[in-house]
């Protein structure tokens, strides 16, 4: 289960830089996947991915939501906790925060 290379192109317009293409197709997870890379020219894309026709790609795709779900979860967690907690956690934020500002003083 993997994606494959499928075709390459390279774009060469006149007055503006090439631009190579190469694009990935197959199975991710059960689900379609294509991707499309670009760059400069076939030997800066061959640095990053391998361009060898059949040969699968290894994909791991990190769910950039994953953090704020976390922290949205946590932040849910922490309104869950009876007002007299959060009473005495506001209490301990003050005074840490008078100590600081008589020691500068």
């Amino acid at each position: 289960m993997g994606i494959q290379l499928e075709k390459m192109t390279l774009n060469d317009t006149i007055g503006k830089p090439s631009k190579f293409k190469a694009t990935f197709k197959g199975y991710y997870k059960g689900q379609l996947a294509s991707v499309t890379l670009e760059a400069e020219t076939e030997r800066d894309l061959s640095y990053i991915v391998p361009l060898i026709p059949g040969r699968e790609l290894e994909l791991e795709i990190k769910d950039p939501q994953a953090t704020l779900d976390a922290f949205t979860m946590g932040e849910n967690l922490v309104k869950e906790f009876p007002s007299e907690n959060k009473r005495v956690q506001d209490e301990k934020f003050r005074a840490e925060r008078k100590k600081r500002a008589e020691a500068k003083a």
